[in-house]
């Protein structure tokens, strides 16, 4: 089962899509210049969405991070 962290759920919300497919679009339109660990997260949670099923990012979207 898939899970977000804390940051990971941050950045969702702000995105402020409802689905997988708008979340990796949005995603992949941020640009972080100067801010390499939020290059990094995007990508790592680029990478994460693709994986994924809709159906699990949306049992995943609601889960509370460990």
């Amino acid at each position: 089962m898939f899970s977000f962290d804390y940051t990971e759920r941050e950045i969702l919300f702000a995105l402020r899509t409802s689905t997988r497919k708008d979340s990796i679009a949005a995603l992949e339109a941020v640009k972080c210049p100067g801010e390499p660990l939020m290059v990094e997260t995007v990508e790592r949670l680029i990478q994460k969405l693709s994986r994924m099923r809709d159906s699990e990012f949306e049992v995943a979207d609601k889960q509370v991070p460990e």
